[in-house]
């Protein structure tokens, strides 16, 4: 009897052992991935082949853990976050970094640092698993400098991007809601442009935070017997994920633009809504096999935006009338946010297949349901509501100033809504995408930030009604989140509070520039989150209709600002300088510490013979179209010295003692409107002692010709001592043919005094050039950024991530060669 007893009392306790771990799973702490029982450790011999030619050489063998495992015929599959890299001989772990490779496959590069020259032989050891485990986030991502991207490193979570975010839902099958969304752009250099992206959640607390992992591509096949995954492509693109069929699985539907078309051979592409449905295979990344299976036209109109007459953006999938069956609603991006309205109408197909699927839709309808709308029950009634954006009326410019409002559902077979309503609580503001959260779990909104690109789950907690509708808000964050500021922040490395590492100061599109500290060191920086700059108590910001005026409502009202934080007025603390969007320069003179910069009101950098009044302000602004509402941009303007829409570069080039500044010379002007060619301005002092400046030359090379500017792209030119020779070089993008964004090393041939340029030579990493890394940029900056004496170089990409490129594999002619031994197992 006792023995029974205590076999039930074990049972019992085998049984709330199992129940614990169930509900630490839904709502504990714990990681994604259960414990598996099959699993074994293995170590690979690497071995470098080529000489390594100083200290600190990023290493990046291709290896393929599949053919590793396959060729001692071992079990399991890899488990990528078990991946180790040792030193033989000493037994050192070098920590390292995974290429892209490993989010969809067990064949990727593993990277990291030789610390020595005749640090050659390495192991790399790892663990095998019955199951593919998903990436989880890294503790620790080490700067390798192959153009790997830099993250916070903050040991803590930090916010991760999406710029059209889609869905929380369960891809990982782990049972916890993952983040997808759409990718516009390159994400990182080299990368696919565009893309259906998912980063999986894996860590749910017991209070309801939420932590996510790695970003992982979404990929299809055309059809069920394709043997080739394919990339979702873009630039411009939207999803919705669905369980369109019904079978108990996300599906995705996907709608993108015209400008797809020059990148694949559908030229068809973005006439059509296109679906794909879950296989219920995984690829070996973990996650869903999709398949193409039919298309859809999407509505036509001869005014639609960027697509040839077609709407495609954003695409909800949703039961908008209430029958049980799945309708399309199709919204109007781009052109539903131009100037000073905000274009309230969507298209609703509604599907008139009882059984909802296949889909069946009827001819579209227009309703009138907010600008970009998704739909869910805001007020508890049953019916799914209206969630869109506003103008903004206290917007500083309605170009992507938005408001988030709700619109009571009317009900009706053609759904009709209510005027906008406001969430309670604090505006909504600085959204330009949104999307629906409605799972048994958890019902909300996705909320993306136009000034960091980050993304806010929204948490709509119940019960409510139309007067007590009560929201919670979560930053969608991860503890191995890339460090991104914003869209396009132009990136200026330097030593901002004087505590001896170096930080960022960053620009954007939108016009706020950003100050990014490290919180680490040199080499292993830890990064707080960006925070705005103010000027006399205000954050500084700067766009087109705040310069000139009389342009409110002006197409492209954005600001750009290139930072650079340097001694401007040689009072010995550096101050902010802020080329940027317009032909004006504008600087914020430092009036805090060293350790404690603060700034004083915006003043404008201004040329000898190009003085500024309240009328050369206006002449510009009509040849931007004021009092017209025809706008222009990057016209010649004999009212500025300065090109539009240029990085300048910063240095003493005549051994004076006074900084001085490379910019575009705005006398010159490109067929695509950007300047010609580079100029040198020159600081003074008058005979009064004041600083003044001076437009003092074209620069040129040594056969008298210009240094020509890019013609369809951003200027940049850079002032850095690249060959560590004294003389102040130049990092620029040249032209008029360069229009990939190749960084070029422009070296003085001059003296201290008198400098002279050399003829540009492109950068390259491992012998190939760095060019056509992605469209928006990259936006280039030069510094000492592992602290080994030689300046190195950092790509801001589109997003306002930032790429890492080490000086020592740059001057490589190649990349260094590897043998890679057979595996053996260390322990099972």
């Amino acid at each position: 009897m006792t023995r029974l007893l205590t076999g039930a009392i074990a049972f019992i306790l085998l049984l709330a052992m199992v129940a614990a771990w169930a509900a630490d799973l839904l709502s504990g702490e714990v990681w994604a991935e259960p414990p598996v029982e099959l699993a074994a450790s293995y170590s690979i011999p690497v071995t470098v082949t080529s000489q390594l030619p100083v200290e600190n050489v990023p290493l990046d063998p291709l290896v393929d853990f599949d053919k590793v495992l396959a060729a001692i015929n071992a079990t399991g599959v890899l488990d990528p976050n078990s991946i180790e890299v040792r030193e033989m001989g000493t037994g050192r772990v070098v920590a390292h970094s995974l290429g892209d490779g490993f989010g969809v496959s067990n064949r990727g590069r593993v990277q990291w640092v030789a610390a020595r020259p005749d640090q050659k032989a390495y192991e790399i050891r790892f663990r095998t698993a019955a199951v593919r485990p998903v990436l989880q986030p890294r503790r620790f991502t080490p700067l390798v400098g192959v153009g790997d991207l830099v993250s916070y490193n903050a040991g803590v979570p930090r916010p991760v991007t999406m710029r059209f975010p889609a869905r929380l839902v369960d891809l990982t099958g782990d049972g916890r809601l993952d983040l997808v969304g759409t990718l516009p752009h390159y994400y990182s250099p080299g990368g696919k442009l565009g893309g259906i992206v998912c980063i999986p959640q894996v860590v749910a607390k017991a209070h309801g935070e939420l932590e996510f992992g790695e970003m992982v591509r979404l990929r299809y096949k055309q059809s069920a017997g394709d043997d080739q995954s394919r990339h979702f492509m873009g630039p411009y693109l939207v999803a919705d994920v669905v369980d369109v069929n019904r079978d108990g699985r996300p599906d995705v539907i996907y709608t993108t633009t015209s400008k797809t078309t020059r990148f694949q051979p559908d030229r068809s592409i973005h006439k059509f809504v296109h679906v794909f449905l879950n296989s219920g295979r995984r690829d070996a990344g973990g996650m869903p096999e999709f398949v193409f299976d039919r298309k859809f036209p999407l509505p036509s109109d001869p005014a639609a935006a960027d697509s040839e007459g077609h709407w495609w953006g954003p695409v909800r999938v949703v039961d908008l009338d209430g029958d049980g069956a799945l309708d399309l609603v199709v919204g109007r991006m781009f052109s539903d946010q131009d100037d000073l309205v905000r274009d309230p109408r969507c298209y609703f197909l509604k599907n008139t297949n009882p059984r909802g699927w296949p889909m069946r839709l009827a001819r579209e309808v227009v309703i009138d349901c907010g600008c970009r709308a998704c739909f869910l029950d805001v007020d508890g009634d049953g019916r799914r509501d209206a969630v869109g954006l506003i103008l903004d009326p206290d917007a500083q410019t309605p170009y992507r100033g938005n408001l988030v409002t709700w619109r009571k559902n009317l009900g009706g077979k053609t759904p009709r809504f209510g005027p906008p309503r406001r969430f309670p609580g604090s505006p909504l503001k600085h959204s330009t995408f949104l999307a629906a959260v409605d799972t048994p779990r958890r019902r909300g909104l996705l909320l993306n930030d136009k000034r960091t690109h980050s993304v806010r789950f929204l948490e709509l907690l119940g019960p409510s009604g139309q007067r007590d509708i009560r929201l919670r808000s979560r930053v969608i964050a991860s503890r191995s989140a890339d460090v991104v500021a914003g869209d396009q922040a132009s990136p200026f490395p330097c030593d901002w509070d004087g505590d001896g590492d170096w930080d960022l100061v960053v620009g954007g599109g939108n016009g706020w520039p950003t100050v990014i500290l490290n919180e680490g060191t040199d080499r292993r920086p830890r990064f707080a989150l960006p925070r705005q700059i103010p000027s006399d108590g205000r954050p500084i910001r700067i766009f087109m209709s705040q310069v000139f005026p009389g342009i409110r409502g002006y197409f492209h009202d954005m600001g750009y600002p290139f930072p650079s934080y340097v001694d401007w007025d040689g009072d010995k603390l550096p101050d902010l300088m802020l080329p940027n969007i317009t032909n004006r320069v504008f600087w914020y003179r430092n009036v805090g510490t060293r350790a404690d910069p603060k700034f004083g009101p915006r003043q404008q950098v201004l040329v000898d013979g190009y003085p500024e009044t309240s009328q050369t302000l206006k002449e510009t602004a009509r040849r931007l179209g004021a009092g017209s509402g025809k706008w222009n941009k990057r016209m010649l303007d004999p009212a500025s010295p300065f090109g539009w829409r240029a990085r300048a570069g910063f240095g003493d080039f005549n051994g004076d003692g006074l900084v001085d500044m490379v910019h575009a010379d705005g006398r010159t002007r490109h067929s695509g409107g950007y300047a010609e060619a580079y100029a040198l301005f020159v600081q003074y002092r008058d005979g009064e002692g004041q600083l003044r400046l001076r437009r003092d030359r074209v620069i040129t090379h040594p056969d008298g010709k210009p240094l020509k500017c890019p013609g369809y792209i951003t200027s940049q030119a850079i002032a850095a001592d690249w060959d560590r020779d004294g003389l102040l070089d130049l990092i620029c993008h040249w032209g008029p043919t360069n229009t990939k964004c190749q960084p070029m090393f422009v070296r003085n041939i001059g003296t201290r005094t008198e400098p002279r340029f050399d003829h540009p030579r492109p950068l390259s990493l491992w012998g190939r050039p760095l060019y056509n890394l992605m469209k928006h940029g990259p936006y280039w900056a030069v510094h000492d950024i592992d602290g080994d004496g030689r300046p190195d170089l950092l790509a801001g990409c589109a997003y306002g991530n930032y790429a890492f490129y080490r000086r020592t594999a740059m001057d490589m002619p190649s990349r260094p060669t590897f043998q890679i031994g057979t595996a053996r197992m260390l322990s099972q």
